[in-house]
């Protein structure tokens, strides 16, 4: 899933106002394809979950009981902001009612 903001037509945006938009793809992106295969090399080395261990505090924007917010280390894009689930899943759709709230 991602969520991005236009702004004009410079942007490719079909609307002159500014605006967001939320899009899912059926297939996942070479991109987040080769940061999996680095998560699950990471995981092999260690025997711990790379997610887990961001304890940098200047990373963190925040931590809930279910989430943790952080602003990824070299992060790609402006403002990028990554929502990681405490209890490790694979999907957010397999979040039950309480920790999706």
């Amino acid at each position: 899933m991602k969520v991005f903001k236009n702004h004009g037509a410079s942007a490719g945006a079909s609307m002159s106002h500014s605006h967001s938009q939320i899009i899912a793809l059926p297939i996942i992106p070479p991109t987040v394809s080769a940061r999996l295969g680095s998560m699950k090399e990471y995981f092999q080395q260690r025997g711990t979950c790379s997610l887990c261990n961001i304890h940098a505090d200047e990373l963190i924007i925040n931590k809930s009981t279910h989430f943790t917010s952080v602003v990824p280390f070299a992060a790609t894009f402006p403002f990028e902001i990554w929502i990681i689930p405490r209890n490790h899943s694979a999907y957010f759709h397999d979040l039950d009612r309480e920790k999706g709230s």
